[in-house]
């Protein structure tokens, strides 16, 4: 509404009249807005929670060689991450990234969202590299001690045989530092030109060698490997020169080791 009388323009009435008008224009112009406001934000929800872009397909490339323990780790990831029809939108791939990186069967992993619904991982798998023998089954385990599988792989190069007697699974996490220590050790006793067919284990005694020609010699702990391994080929060397064969040599005694022997006959 507008006074006709100029002079009213300077009154209350008239400033009152003025403010109104332009309070119903700005009130109007705020609805609308807010009007337009509200219908873009429930288009753009019905957009980001529609059904074609929940996750429907997650695939899954390995960017290292199949492992000797199969697929189950491809299953295991599919089923873990629990990612089909989520919402894409709403996934957080560093989040999810890190969750698969903690599986024991991955070294590293990468997750890609590919509208309007595809997830894909990327993952590098913990390799065998040592064969771990409890209760007649062998298990597969990577070097810090990672239960891959159970499976047979007799190219690997180091085999270590349970006595404690505990039950194992898929999944679980054995000594790895009595794994490491058998590395360090096959490592020590080939460039000293002994063979070994297996490493032997106990929670209470620690770690022992059977070498190929019969002998075992008891490590224990992985406490001077250096000066348990010169100790061990000084008692190879003097069996030698007495002719007798070492059946069991302890090299745990910080003074000097100690062995049992069966003599052999003098020609």
């Amino acid at each position: 509404m507008r006074s006709d009388d100029p002079q009213a323009e300077g009154t209350v009435i008239g400033r009152f009249f003025r403010r109104l008008g332009r309070g119903v224009r700005s009130f109007g112009h705020r609805w609308l807005s807010l009007l337009v406001v509200s219908a873009v934000s429930y288009a753009l929800w019905g957009l980001l929670t529609s059904p074609e872009f929940h996750v429907s397909v997650v695939s899954i490339r390995r960017i290292t060689p199949p492992t000797l323990a199969g697929d189950a780790s491809l299953v295991q990831i599919r089923s873990f991450t629990g990612l089909v029809g989520q919402t894409i939108f709403f996934l957080n791939p560093d989040t999810v990234t890190r969750e698969i990186a903690h599986l024991p069967a991955v070294a590293d992993a990468r997750l890609f969202l590919v509208l309007p619904g595809q997830a894909i991982v990327e993952m590098a798998e913990r390799q065998p590299e040592a064969r771990w023998i409890a209760n007649g089954i062998v298990y597969l385990i990577s070097r810090d001690g990672e239960i891959l599988g159970s499976d047979d792989a007799p190219e690997l190069v180091v085999t270590i045989v349970d006595e404690t007697g505990n039950p194992i699974r898929s999944g679980d996490r054995v000594d790895g530092g009595a794994v490491r220590m058998a590395f360090q050790l096959q490592e020590l006793l080939a460039t000293a030109g002994i063979g070994i067919s297996a490493f032997h284990y106990t929670a209470q005694d620690g770690l022992s060698v059977k070498a190929n020609e019969g002998w075992i010699a008891r490590y224990g702990s992985a406490e001077r490997l250096v000066e348990k391994t010169q100790a061990l080929l000084t008692v190879l060397q003097v069996a030698r020169e007495e002719q007798r064969l070492p059946s069991d040599i302890d090299l745990q005694p910080n003074e000097s080791p100690t062995f049992q022997s069966i003599p052999t006959a003098r020609s």
